[in-house]
């Protein structure tokens, strides 16, 4: 196409595999009968062959024939814009050679044109109007029926084609401009839609260090006509390792309105918060993005393992200086009487290599009691001293002879004792 004289205007159109082609048979021309009714004719082989007496129309700008199926067979079916009325007419073929009664759709203003295309690749035709004010759509519905008019802006177009013209599988608008020696191109392409909200896991409970989060669920449409695919997924951002697509549903083409979604996880690589940043690779002018977020705890804690075997002993280490009052012992009669004296002889050994110093015996029984301080006692000796004890009780008494000390610890020894009137 020559660039000179020329422009291109994108425009999206909206979600839709590759448009399929749609024939024409021949040239359409609307002529009136001698006795003035309008004719719809259509040329084959140079031939003129009448089809079918027209519904009444005030001026044919263009009329073009579409092909579609029904039942196992192909109709032929008739579009055809009214240059005096804000409307695109469609008349659907019988299969026998005529058609039936003009359905009229509204246009935003008289039409000058029309082309027939599937625009959003889901095998129904679609039209292509313009007049000149405007350059339009309708979606078809499939059943001979299109939606409401959406315009893609103010030109004045006088013929349209519909053709896939930047290769992209999606069928695109070239409209002639009849007041200006100019072509507008209007570009189909999918529209992702807005993007989708921001994700947050580890809330209220925090993610811990190494393990993997319970998935959150982010979802993808397609708001335009064009058909759009997801090719996978970026993270970018200041962590954009602690988060992984576990799984989606989007590695198909999404037409129009049609949506998908991803699994994502948190797998958290340090504690704290983290963030990152996650974009669909799309078809579309823009890719859609989230941010994401999460909050990482410690690394988990298992259980208290059992305890290991008892290691060898070490060797013996310096004792130090020390005094150890560790043996006492008791002798003296078993049998005394009651009021009378008697002499118990009390022996501490000192077992330290230190000596026992502030030393004393303390004897204590049923009618006993009595003490003595011994005073030191020499490391690794023994020492001596007499006890004398007096009964105020008859019967059987246990005596306990209790040795403290101020720096060797302490010992108790017993003995029992018969005391008799």
């Amino acid at each position: 196409m020559d660039n000179e004289g020329a422009f291109i205007r994108d425009f999206q159109l909206g979600a839709a595999p590759a448009f399929r082609q749609e024939a024409v048979s021949g040239e359409i021309a609307i002529g009136k009968r001698p006795d003035g009714e309008e004719q719809v004719a259509r040329g084959d082989s140079g031939a003129v062959v009448p089809l079918e007496v027209a519904p009444q129309f005030e001026r044919v700008g263009t009329a073009l024939i579409g092909h579609r199926g029904q039942l196992g067979k192909i109709s032929e079916d008739l579009a055809v814009a009214s240059a005096g009325i804000a409307v695109v007419s469609i008349l659907l073929g019988t299969g026998t050679g005529s058609f039936g009664a003009k359905t009229d759709f509204a246009t935003p203003a008289a039409a000058l044109s029309v082309v027939i295309g599937d625009l959003n690749a889901d095998g129904i035709p679609d039209l292509g109007v313009g007049g000149s004010t405007f350059t339009a759509y309708l979606i078809g519905t499939g059943t001979g029926s299109f939606g409401p008019a959406t315009s893609l802006g103010s030109t004045d177009t006088y013929a349209m084609v519909a053709a896939d013209l930047d290769d992209d599988g999606a069928r695109d608008l070239a409209a002639a401009i009849g007041s200006v020696d100019e072509v507008s191109i209007f570009l189909n392409s999918p529209v992702p839609s807005s993007s989708p909200p921001a994700l947050a896991f580890g809330t209220p409970t925090p993610v811990p260090q190494g393990t993997v989060s319970s998935p959150g669920i982010l979802s993808f449409s397609n708001d335009g006509v064009a058909p759009m695919k997801i090719d996978g997924f970026t993270f970018t951002g200041a962590n954009p390792g602690d988060f992984f697509v576990g799984s989606d549903t989007c590695r198909q083409m999404l037409l129009e309105g049609q949506s998908c979604s991803a699994r994502l996880f948190f797998a958290p690589k340090a504690a704290g918060a983290r963030s990152a940043t996650v974009t669909a690779q799309s078809n579309g002018p823009t890719n859609p993005s989230a941010t994401l977020g999460g909050i990482a705890g410690a690394l988990p804690q298992g259980p208290t393992g059992s305890n290991g075997p008892t290691g060898p002993a070490g060797p013996q280490g310096d004792p130090g200086k020390f005094a150890a009052v560790t043996k006492v012992s008791v002798s003296g009669p078993n049998k005394v009487r009651k009021g009378k004296k008697s002499t118990y002889k009390v022996k501490v050994t000192n077992t330290g290599n230190s000596k026992a110093t502030g030393v004393g015996v303390s004897a204590t029984g049923k009618g006993v009691s009595s003490s003595l301080g011994i005073g030191s006692v020499s490391p690794d000796a023994s020492r001596s001293v007499n006890l004398k004890l007096k009964a105020s009780k008859t019967g059987k008494v246990e005596i306990k002879f209790k040795v403290t000390s101020d720096n060797a610890g302490g010992k108790t020894a017993k003995k029992k004792v018969t005391v008799v009137k």
